[in-house]
């Protein structure tokens, strides 16, 4: 009999701690949990992106230098954003240098940059568009744009946000 209630006993609380528990990880998962999670966990990815006249370039049509570790894709670039900066220098064909990047106060969101470069004769402008966004909800937006002529260093490195 003693054995009986025992075992009654324990499986109650087994019960008990069940239920609690699939209850819990239920409001967990319902009150965002597992972005939040995901996110904690995640490092910031940028990426980069080159447009010449409207037309996006692959990134073998140029290369970067930069002291981030990157990854080069077919259209662009994925640029690890866990150190509070992005900053490099895009080398076109043409002998043009771009400084391109930012300072990244948040660097645990996802980040497009998005240059466009125009050529007009040897003129150009460039104009760099840093678009952060999480969870498909895009969070800020910033431009910044320079011109000057083909061949030369131009920059529009952003610095802080």
């Amino acid at each position: 009999m003693i054995k009986t209630k025992k075992r009654k006993i324990i499986i109650v609380v087994i019960s008990v701690v069940v239920i609690v528990s699939f209850l819990l990880s239920i409001s967990f998962i319902g009150a965002g949990g597992l972005e939040y999670i995901r996110h904690s966990n995640q490092s910031g990815v940028a990426y980069l992106t080159v447009f010449v006249n409207g037309t996006l370039q692959p990134a073998n049509e140029y290369s970067i230098v930069s002291d981030l570790p990157s990854l080069n894709s077919q259209n662009g670039y994925k640029i690890n954003s866990d150190y509070g900066e992005i900053r490099g220098i895009i080398k076109l064909k043409d002998k043009t240098e771009i400084e391109y990047g930012f300072f990244n106060t948040n660097n645990w969101h996802n980040i497009q940059i998005r240059l466009d470069i125009e050529y007009n004769g040897e003129k150009l402008t460039i104009r760099q568009v840093v678009t952060y966004f999480t969870i498909g909800v895009v969070l800020d937006v910033l431009v910044t744009e320079a011109s000057g002529i083909k061949g030369n260093k131009i920059s529009v490195y952003r610095n802080g946000i």
